[in-house]
């Protein structure tokens, strides 16, 4: 993205407003040193939306406007014609798109019946290559499964997952299944402490 004319955004010497939409969603106004600053308040407010049960990553764009000051040789006409605001009332600015950025929304953890979980990738359950059990190719990427040792939970992380909104591939998505392994990992415990007994 081209840099921003500084000169022509709004607000204060420090701080530059910006309104970020979300599709069809809300829109919040920031205020941030710069564009990279706003790209960060936008990650952040849209990881703090509501997208109910998500079952594998999902991605939303937000789309990110800047304030500008209008040029002051087309207000002209419009101050002739207008009559004066009232003291204290500000113009509504002019918003104009700066830029998109693409949020990861992964699922939320599910919870384990030990502490925490413990990731594991044991070739006797999940198979694959002894020397890196778990993982298999995907386009020009990898998918990586994993077990949580303490309640079967199946963890799969796709590093060339693909964003079914516009194509966009190569990203990262990961996904949950709780309890999928829970007989195997017993087994495997049971038998693991069978051999220290011996």
């Amino acid at each position: 993205m081209d840099e921003l004319n500084l000169e022509s955004i709004t607000n204060g010497p420090e701080l530059l407003e910006f309104r970020l939409r979300e599709g069809e969603g809300g829109e919040e106004i920031v205020y941030c040193v710069d564009y990279a600053g706003a790209c960060e308040e936008a990650r952040d407010w849209a990881r703090g939306g509501n997208y109910g049960e998500v079952e594998s990553t999902i991605w939303t764009e937000v789309y990110i406007d800047a304030a500008v000051i209008l040029d002051e040789d087309e207000d002209e006409d419009e101050d002739d014609e207008e009559e004066e605001d009232e003291e204290g009332e500000e113009d509504a600015p002019s918003w104009v798109h700066v830029g998109t950025v693409t949020v990861s929304i992964d699922p939320e953890e599910p919870s384990c019946s030990e502490a925490r979980h413990t990731w594991r990738s044991p070739y006797s359950i999940l198979g694959g290559l002894k020397e890196n059990p778990g993982v298999m190719g995907c386009g020009g990427g990898v998918i990586i499964e994993e077990v949580c040792m303490g309640c079967g939970c199946s963890r799969v992380v796709n590093t060339w997952a693909q964003n079914p909104e516009n194509g966009e591939q190569g990203l990262t998505s990961t996904r949950y299944e709780s309890g999928k392994y829970t007989d195997e990992v017993a087994a495997l415990r049971g038998s693991e402490e069978t051999e220290n007994d011996d």
